[in-house]
């Protein structure tokens, strides 16, 4: 890149393939599957701790895939989208899923997560699904909206799920960009 931009993950110093400037935020794109994955791990588990109540253990909501299917998005056309700090970041797959969306307990700053769906929005995300918690009416504020519900299945929940925000069974909502 030209601008001499790195981004740090998890202590290590990462060049981005390009950089964006969304509502006032730096946000660049990474290459590197296993930083990204890294990365939203490292944010996931921030929210999962034991001293954290669990109505906020809200980690468990993220889903992770693993470095090669991040590589695959890469490969495939899609973008990782992440923040000069690695805390906060999204992925858009090339078919407009956005998803994979994470905000480390490191960074307090508020609706940290909002310029990466700006972003993500402008670069083509057309739909995204979610856990029906707070998530749903986040997304709204951005132009999503619900398509349809599936109920909650404790057989593919992960383990923990019911220690966490998903011990009411919350359904899992699938949202379109419907413009905003």
């Amino acid at each position: 890149n030209s601008y001499g931009d790195t981004v740090t993950i998890e202590g290590k110093e990462i060049k981005p393939v390009n950089k964006y400037v969304i509502s006032g935020e730096d946000i660049y794109e990474i290459a590197d599957s296993k930083a990204y994955y890294d990365a939203i791990l490292s944010a996931k588990n921030s929210r999962l701790g034991e001293s954290i109540p669990e109505e906020n253990r809200d980690g468990i909501q993220v889903y992770i895939k693993s470095p090669g299917d991040y590589q695959k998005i890469i490969d495939d056309g899609g973008k990782l989208l992440i923040s000069k700090d690695g805390l906060t970041g999204v992925m858009i797959e090339a078919d407009g899923n956005i998803g994979s969306g994470f905000n480390h307990s490191k960074n307090v700053k508020a609706n940290a997560l909002a310029p990466y769906l700006i972003a993500g929005i402008k670069m083509g995300a057309r739909y995204t699904y979610a856990y029906d918690t707070y998530l749903p009416k986040y997304y709204a504020k951005f132009g999503f909206v619900a398509s349809g519900r599936m109920f909650f299945d404790e057989s593919q929940a992960e383990d923990g799920w019911d220690k966490s925000i998903l011990k009411t069974k919350p359904d899992v909502v699938f949202m379109y960009y419907n413009g905003g």
